[in-house]
């Protein structure tokens, strides 16, 4: 009597082994696009004393000012002083724009800079100026300013 002949057992593969490289190499392609993209955020810190007075500071394009209270005739008239000085067109729109309310800690906390930085910031998006049109708009408190000052920074794009 034979034997029936058993068909030769089929070997099934196991990807289990390259699990892990499938992670490492997930997390290296993650950390190239963090890195790139890293690159174009705004600076967000607050500027340093010798940054807030002028009209420039160390930015390119970018237009740092400090006012008193929102007076949108001189916000402009400033911006057109900037675009011409800096040569830029005057069709240049705002990307981004940081208001930054003064606090004194002494007496103050930083609460109160951020409301004046708030109250600012309100005014300015209440009188739709056609350069912030399509600005992004972040509200903070600074210390290195006047108390009743609001620092204004602005982020702008040639057009």
């Amino acid at each position: 009597m034979s034997r029936p002949i058993r068909p030769a057992r089929r070997q099934v593969e196991d990807a289990t082994s390259q699990g892990g490289w499938l992670f490492a190499d997930s997390f290296l392609a993650l950390m190239v696009i963090f890195l790139a993209t890293i690159s174009f955020v705004p600076l967000l810190t607050s500027p340093s004393p010798d940054q807030a007075v002028g009209s420039a500071g160390n930015y390119k394009n970018a237009f740092v000012m400090v006012f008193d209270n929102y007076d949108r005739n001189r916000l402009e008239s400033e911006l057109k002083a900037f675009f011409v000085s800096e040569e830029l067109p005057l069709a240049t729109k705002v990307l981004y724009a940081e208001i930054l309310g003064g606090y004194d800690p002494a007496v103050q906390t930083e609460y109160d800079g951020n409301l004046k930085g708030l109250a600012f910031a309100v005014a300015l998006k209440k009188d739709k100026l056609p350069l912030f049109s399509s600005a992004t708009i972040n509200v903070g408190a600074t210390s290195s300013i006047e108390q009743n000052q609001v620092l204004v920074r602005l982020t702008l794009a040639r057009l």
